[in-house]
């Protein structure tokens, strides 16, 4: 599941998961890409451009997922 803190920055800037254009994520065992893949989607229905990258562990253990990079665009009004 997505951390609330990206959806509320994204929210508090006016935009949202939707309009997403490139995202970073970390993962620390590239074996829970399918159901990675698949939670993903359950967010973001059309995924944007995005680089999954494998590492050993992140800064705050159990975490075994983190968003490193979120770029979304906003709509002008």
């Amino acid at each position: 599941m997505f951390p609330p803190t990206v959806e509320a920055t994204l929210k508090s800037a006016g935009t949202g998961l939707c309009r997403a254009v490139t995202m970073v994520v970390f993962l620390t065992n590239m074996d829970h890409w399918p159901r990675f893949n698949d939670v993903y989607r359950e967010f973001i229905p059309n995924p944007p451009c995005r680089a999954v990258i494998g590492t050993t562990g992140l800064a705050q253990p159990p975490v075994e997922i983190e968003i490193v990079e979120c770029v979304a665009y906003k709509v002008a009004a």
